[in-house]
């Protein structure tokens, strides 16, 4: 049986850099907002079946990460809330959002991120 009093959701420390953006001269350009450091459980993603190494746009599997999160990171997104994307630095590596779904799992209230080794885009 888990003991929720001594549960903890994850032992990696991230750090998370939160930008914004607007259109200048129908160029759209990012500026960092703030920055921030959390702690979340990070492990290699994988697909079901085992032999499949790449992804539908070709991105190689070992260079996504699985992050479950206490708080909410931003993808490039449609709507107001934040549209313009996160990056998260795991390890001194940086990765993109592609993912992000509230997760509740063990009376926890969380969110599971998918990220992909930013490329610069």
């Amino acid at each position: 049986m888990i003991n929720f009093a001594k549960f903890s959701l994850g032992s990696t420390q991230v750090t998370v850099e939160r930008y914004t953006g607007s259109y200048t001269d129908g160029i759209y350009s990012y500026s960092l907002d703030s920055t921030f450091q959390m702690y979340a459980s990070v492990q290699p993603y994988s697909t079901i079946e085992q032999e499949q190494i790449m992804d539908v746009t070709g991105s190689r599997i070992e260079r996504m990460l699985l992050m479950y999160s206490p708080q909410i990171v931003y993808q490039n997104s449609d709507d107001s809330t934040n549209p313009t994307r996160d990056l998260i630095t795991v390890e001194g590596v940086k990765y993109k959002p592609v993912r992000v779904e509230s997760w509740q799992h063990l009376s926890l209230q969380h969110y599971r991120v998918i990220l992909r080794l930013y490329d610069g885009d």
